[in-house]
């Protein structure tokens, strides 16, 4: 099956990390979320067709979706459940399709994942762990425009990561 072009918003997401690539900075569409085309701006600087640079970008963040879902249903729930969360979730259908994308998904449910971890981390051991609860609900904003709803939702997500009595 030749590969294709899913969404028409992808065109949109090349466009914003070629033109990242080259330097043009004022001719990103405003209304196109900019992280991701960021992210895959340097391969396409390193001459890697725009295509491939998202396809890579997506890749990766959908690999490194593994880690904050192991380390959360770790923190939530131990050890064997955080190895059956992290199975499911490397063999999970949905997400090995949008790894083969160019599309936001995966960058931003990675995101998600990691802004509720270091949410979490940061309830239970204070510290600098607020800080990339912050920037990771940053990230997840300028990759997709509902991130911004995510982090409006941070409290709900601290009520369930509390224990009761802390």
């Amino acid at each position: 099956v030749p590969r294709v072009i899913t969404s028409a918003d992808s065109v949109h997401y090349m466009a914003v990390a070629d033109s990242f690539a080259h330097g043009r900075f004022l001719s990103v569409d405003p209304l196109i979320p900019i992280f991701y085309g960021l992210l895959a701006s340097p391969l396409v600087h390193l001459g890697i067709s725009a295509e491939a640079a998202c396809r890579t970008v997506s890749l990766v963040s959908s690999t490194l979706l593994i880690a904050p879902v192991y380390a959360l249903a770790r923190d939530l729930f131990g050890r064997r459940s955080a190895r059956v969360a992290a199975l499911t979730c490397a063999l999970w259908p949905w997400l090995a399709d949008y790894a083969s994308q160019v599309a936001l998904e995966a960058l931003a449910v990675t995101l998600w994942f990691t802004a509720v971890w270091t949410l979490g981390r940061s309830i239970r051991r204070g510290g600098w762990w607020i800080v990339g609860s912050v920037l990771a609900f940053f990230a997840l904003h300028l990759t997709r425009a509902e991130g911004i709803v995510l982090l409006l939702a941070a409290p709900v997500a601290a009520l369930v990561l509390t224990e009761p009595g802390e």
